[in-house]
């Protein structure tokens, strides 16, 4: 990983922690929020399985929060592409793909960790030269974790769908939240989507409370 990559991810871990965590605590006083940067495999995989490892872990750039002890927001952010820089300097091109690839084996972990909730708040903010015009084999990379829907878009509520097998039956999506362009995010747009995550979950939640 280069500087600016390690850079962004840098900036959403320090953002969560030190901006997003206050705002939401002051927001919803009524709940208790907290922050992990870890999430262990054996709180999720099913008890018949045995890890070789049982502290195995994944940690998402951001880490996640957990309002009331259920997950609300899980945040990443990935810089792919650096032929820009290369070409520049009179160096050959590189493969495209490998941070959306890295971002794929934690977007199959965290559909498992939040399979017993019907919202997931997985939010990736993508940018660097590989998504620049012409460079639509990274794009489709990044399609099936949004499940085709539109990218820049927040999609944490699960989507129903409908598909028959003997007979009809309905099925959730898990879709990411994936936010893509060339040029660095501002601080500040990366906290107003979280922000936003946040409350569609708290608000999906607290009307199926009701409901219940």
């Amino acid at each position: 990983m280069n500087t600016a990559a390690k850079s962004h991810d840098q900036l959403v871990k320090n953002l969560i922690p030190s901006v997003v965590m206050p705002l939401l605590q002051a927001q919803y006083p009524d709940k208790t929020f907290e922050h992990k940067t870890r999430i262990y495999l054996r709180e999720y995989v099913p008890a018949h399985y045995q890890l070789s490892n049982p502290n195995s872990f994944i940690c998402p750039d951001g880490g996640v929060v957990l309002a009331d002890g259920v997950p609300v927001l899980i945040c990443e952010a990935k810089k792919q592409g650096t032929n820009d820089c290369r070409l520049e300097a009179g160096l050959p091109r590189q493969s495209v793909g490998n941070a959306i690839e890295r971002m794929h084996k934690n977007l199959n972990e965290l559909r498992e960790y939040m399979n017993r909730y019907d919202h997931f708040p997985y939010l990736v903010f993508c940018t660097g030269c590989d998504f620049q015009s012409g460079s639509q084999n990274v794009i489709d990379k990044l399609s099936t974790a949004t499940h085709y829907s539109p990218f820049n878009q927040l999609h944490v509520i699960d989507k129903p769908r409908s598909t028959i097998v003997e007979k009809r039956t309905e099925q959730r999506v898990k879709r990411a939240s994936v936010f893509v362009q060339v040029e660095p995010y501002e601080p500040q747009f990366i906290v107003k989507q979280c922000l936003a995550a946040v409350a569609q979950v708290l608000e999906h939640l607290g009307t199926e409370a009701e409901a219940h």
